[in-house]
């Protein structure tokens, strides 16, 4: 089996998501940090990376429905709690 991922190897990836100019490459960042063997803490980080993003950008926008994809993956039941409020929001 995999060994999970720590968190001082994915946070790099993460910040980059978080502060990267271009949506594009924030959702490939998340996205790839996603594919990885991420441990609860690291899920954490990146749920938490992931809903600012969410936040900052353009409700409807192809970045931000790439990103709710990604969230969808995150295997922690306080996500998927909070991305089904973001379904029911008109």
């Amino acid at each position: 089996m995999t060994e999970p991922t720590r968190l001082d190897t994915v946070l790099p990836l993460l910040e980059f998501a978080a502060t990267a100019e271009e949506p594009d490459l924030r959702v490939a960042a998340l996205a790839a940090a996603a594919r990885l063997p991420l441990d609860e803490t690291c899920w954490l980080e990146h749920s938490r990376v992931t809903g600012r993003v969410i936040g900052e950008l353009p409700p409807g926008s192809d970045e931000r429905r790439a990103v709710l994809r990604v969230a969808a993956d995150i295997p922690l039941l306080s996500v998927r709690r909070h991305l089904r409020t973001l379904a029911d929001d008109p």
